[in-house]
């Protein structure tokens, strides 16, 4: 059964570090909930790995991916 954050049952769950590997090895990468205050550290793993997407992209001429060239506008703010 997935993780909940509090009682409320449709509401989204935060992710953290332990979800690294789930969401990179996932081909469109989507997540709908993080929060800096309870783990900052993700964003750092997925600002890395869309880096690493994006450059992998720029070296095979990729221009289909759709990380390539993607903002990392969600990082803005405490909780995104």
């Amino acid at each position: 059964m997935p993780r909940r954050d509090g009682d409320i049952k449709l509401r989204p769950r935060t992710f953290t570090k332990a979800d690294a590997d789930m969401l990179k090895s996932r081909s469109d990468l989507f997540a709908r909930k993080f929060d800096a205050e309870v783990d900052a550290e993700i964003l750092d793993i997925l600002e890395a790995h869309l880096r690493t997407q994006v450059v992998a992209s720029a070296l095979t001429g990729d221009r289909r991916s759709p990380r390539a060239g993607g903002g990392l506008a969600w990082r803005a703010g405490g909780q995104v």
